[in-house]
């Protein structure tokens, strides 16, 4: 079994040095890990290394425990093993979501949090509403103007155990215009973000242009 240095020699490659980078931006942890290492007179590069490090001893020390465990950080961390199969059973629920919408069905909400949030982040008319039933509305005027409206998520990314970022596609009529919704001229690829818990969707934004989701995260494109 690769030890911890074995991990960081075999997996650490320049682009995870960004992404770390850019994990930093919104994960308190980890901001608060590299400015301790910075306060220590290192550079941004020596930090990310002590940071590459740190997770690889961590994380090999997490594989390393029995399933169901105690956990060795006083409950600050849960089994690594649980954290993944977390995000893999909410990829699972956003897929799923996504079967449907792809099929033109936009009935269903039943992964959606009572309470869930709804934001439409940019576009023609951007709003914020609060709960299944104002959902629905906001989605059925945004869909009124179409014919065989249909999303579908192309690339699916995993932000964190709680939130994935999905690219989509629009197809779909104007009833007055005829036009299809590819020739209207999207402003950048659209984009979806879920924030999921317990097996719900507690927040969805949506975006026109991957840009502006970019922007709001703190991503690279």
């Amino acid at each position: 079994m690769r030890g911890p240095c074995d991990l960081g020699r075999a997996r650490w490659k320049p682009s995870r040095v960004r992404r770390s980078a850019r994990t930093a931006r919104f994960d308190p942890q980890t901001k608060a890990y590299l400015e301790r290492k910075r306060a220590e007179d290192k550079t941004k590069r020596e930090a990310l290394r002590c940071l590459k490090r740190h997770l690889a001893r961590r994380v090999h020390h997490l594989l390393s425990m029995p399933a169901g465990g105690p956990d060795p950080s006083g409950g600050q961390c849960r089994n690594f093993r649980e954290v993944l199969d977390i995000g893999a059973s909410n990829l699972d629920l956003v897929r799923s979501i996504y079967a449907n919408w792809e099929r033109g069905d936009f009935s269903r909400s039943d992964w959606a949090d009572p309470d869930i949030e709804f934001v439409l982040a940019d576009g023609p008319e951007p709003g914020r509403w609060r709960g299944v039933a104002a959902m629905a509305k906001a989605w059925s005027q945004r869909l009124s103007p179409f014919d065989d409206y249909r999303t579908t998520g192309h690339d699916y990314r995993m932000l964190d155990e709680e939130r994935i970022l999905v690219f989509v596609a629009h197809s779909g009529r104007g009833k007055s215009s005829g036009l299809e919704v590819a020739d209207l001229g999207d402003p950048g690829q659209p984009a979806a973000l879920f924030h999921l818990r317990d097996g719900r969707v507690t927040r969805l934004v949506v975006y026109t242009s991957r840009d502006r989701a970019f922007d709001d995260l703190g991503l690279e494109g």
